[in-house]
């Protein structure tokens, strides 16, 4: 458990104002284990080419014997578990304003702690934060079998299996992009472009920047391995044919020739990584159009559906998960007819993830007629009409959305407006502005920077460093620190239909009037009833941010990486060894799980993201750490 306390921007309400002071704690994750049904992969062999050595002859005849219907005889049947997923579904944020008061303590939203200002003392928010995970397991179960060589002429029987490798699945794109200075990408600082041009002659091409970015899209699938099995089966002896390709092959003996073909195919998370070169050419005079190549741009979207509801608990009721200490305190606060929150949680569920992908291009502003002819659809038929220098850049956008619902829910106390039972309750309405679907679009643009050892970023130490470029190679140039820098660009609010919340209170029973007009309504009873009425607002938000890549190159003689973490945990399903290691941004690695791959062999491959990675993995007692292996790819 971490914690941490932040400080909101307070504007001063008075000589006395003190500030809204932020406790957060991160709690450990909550984890959901699901375990998927068996997969299974069976292989056979026809019983004259059994493997040599691995069954001896009374066995074989014994799996005949049993044969079913199907005539296969089972020679091993052996269970292996993998992890196949773990990721996060939900995060809970619960804020507890420990009793503070609205109007009293602090002024603002009390349903958006960003706006909350202190009224006089400082006040103390307690914010917890828990992620819920869910890592997913299967059972592959793999089979052989061996069946009686059929009658007559011989034949090629070909059996395909495939399997797929939890594993990320990466695509490289390296470029070198070229600009003229009147097109050069806004996030290039402009001093850059000086320089390049300073002592430059017309022609030129000199290089500007470059830049690095691991793009994250949707889960993907990625290529296919192929693995053939032939059982011995020898060209000239067995059969004729294409020795390379098993589809052309003919038996020449009345023996059958059986051929197993596995297919390896990856699946995981999908990235693109990208690295850019920035040059500029120099002007010349000749007007030239400049076709850049293919490149990929993201645009991330966190798209979040807001739901809202209340609970109201009177005095001397304490709310759910509210401390009865918090619960009093509030409550003394409270005036007859009025009503606080005792606490806000928070419940974000994440959803599916979608990429969306279109191909375009960037003319930068270029007109037809006036600085190019040919087809305006089709940069391959430009040519420049000015002395100026036309750029086009083709790229795919990927638009990559992430689906998510948050639903809030907040605890409130109240005081009645009267104690007296034969007094008609009041019909309290609450006026609630809140976001109903919250909209987040950023799109990044990526530089490399050399890094200043004398000037490290804040919170960055000199050994933050030197582990970070333990897991390089000599002379490599390792990403060891990226900067932020993020500027919004637009940020609007649409107003979505109000919604009216009764909040269990029932209308006939507790409160009357006209259905359609709460203005009108009135108790019936001696209670108060409090009616929320929400406005609603659609927000979308869109930035800009520039990340810096702080790179430096990997010095001889440093030691190997160490493994942050390295422990054996219980588990509902079986014991679990997890490795995990906190790797440099861009890296790949692999996690080879030596003998325990029993049914696939080979690693799984992680793509960094600059956050610490994990692989957790079934073994059987006994098995110790030199089992996980950590390897760069």
């Amino acid at each position: 458990m971490t914690s941490r306390l932040l400080f909101l921007t307070v504007v001063s309400a008075g000589p006395l104002a003190g500030e809204v002071i932020v406790n957060s704690v991160d709690l450990p994750d909550i984890v959901d284990e699901v375990l998927l049904p068996d997969e299974y992969e069976e292989m056979g062999f026809y019983e004259p080419h059994a493997p040599p050595g691995k069954y001896t002859p009374a066995q074989i005849s014994a799996a005949l014997a049993a044969a079913g219907p199907d005539g296969k005889g089972y020679l091993e049947s052996r269970t292996g578990r993998r992890f196949v997923g773990d990721e996060p579904t939900s995060f809970r944020t619960v804020i507890d304003p420990a009793g503070a008061l609205v109007g009293v303590d602090y002024s603002g939203n009390p349903l958006d702690l960003q706006t909350w200002t202190s009224i006089g003392p400082d006040v103390t928010v307690d914010v917890s934060s828990q992620t819920r995970r869910e890592r997913t397991s299967r059972d592959f179960v793999f089979r052989e079998y061996v069946k009686a060589d059929p009658p007559g002429p011989g034949n090629v029987d070909v059996s395909v299996w495939s399997t797929r490798l939890p594993t990320d699945v990466v695509d490289t794109n390296p470029q070198t992009l070229r600009y003229s200075p009147a097109a050069v990408p806004a996030f290039i600082p402009s001093s850059v472009v000086a320089d390049a041009l300073s002592g430059a002659s017309p022609g030129d091409v000199v290089p500007l920047v470059s830049g690095y970015e691991v793009i994250p899209l949707a889960t993907d699938i990625g290529s296919v391995e192929r693995v053939v099995e032939a059982f011995n089966a020898q060209f000239g002896v067995d059969f004729i044919g294409d020795p390379n390709n098993y589809q052309t092959w003919i038996a020449i003996t009345s023996n059958t020739i059986q051929v197993n073909v596995l297919l390896r195919q990856e699946e995981g998370r999908a990235f693109v990584d990208q690295a850019l070169d920035y040059e500029l050419v120099v002007p010349d005079a000749t007007g030239e159009v400049i076709l850049n190549p293919l490149t990929h741009r993201v645009v991330e979207v966190t798209d979040t559906t807001r739901n809202w509801s209340k609970t109201y608990s009177p005095a001397g009721v304490v709310p759910p998960e509210v401390t009865p200490g918090n619960a009093a305190v509030l409550a003394g606060k409270l005036g007859t007819g009025e009503a606080g929150m005792a606490l806000h949680v928070i419940e974000d569920a994440v959803g599916d993830t979608e990429d969306v992908e279109q191909e375009d291009f960037d003319d930068h502003g270029a007109q037809q007629g006036i600085d190019y002819s040919g087809d305006p659809l089709d940069p391959g038929t430009w040519t420049a009409l000015t002395s100026d220098d036309v750029v086009v850049d083709s790229f795919v956008e990927h638009t990559v959305t992430t689906e998510r619902t948050a639903n809030h829910e907040v605890r409130m106390i109240y005081r009645e407006a009267s104690d007296d039972p034969g007094t008609t309750g009041q019909v309290f309405l609450i006026e609630n502005d809140v976001v109903g679907r919250d909209i987040l679009q950023t799109t990044r643009s990526h530089l490399n920077a050399p890094l200043d050892p004398g000037n490290l970023p804040e919170g960055v130490t000199a050994e933050d460093v030197r582990r970070v470029l333990m897991w390089g190679d000599p002379g490599e140039s390792v990403v060891v620190a990226r900067l932020r820098e993020t500027l919004p660009v637009s940020d609007y609010t649409t107003p979505l239909a109000d919604i009216v919340d009764s909040n269990e209170w029932e209308f006939g029973v507790d409160f009357t009037g006209d259905p359609g007009d709460p203005q009108t309504w009135v108790a019936t009873g001696p209670a108060d009833v409090y009616i929320d009425i929400y406005h609603p607002v659609t927000r979308v938000r869109t930035f800009e941010e520039k990340v810096t890549n702080l790179v430096a190159i990997v010095p001889a003689g440093l030691p190997a990486p160490l493994l942050s973490e390295f422990s054996v945990m219980p588990s509902s399903f079986g014991r679990v060894m997890r490795v995990s290691w906190d790797p440099p941004y861009g890296m790949e690695f692999g996690v080879d799980a030596g003998s325990l791959e029993s049914l696939v062999p080979g690693n799984h491959l992680f793509k960094s993201l600059g956050e610490r990675l994990r692989f957790d993995h079934h073994v059987p007692a006994g098995l110790d750490r030199s089992f996980l292996r950590v390897v760069r790819r």
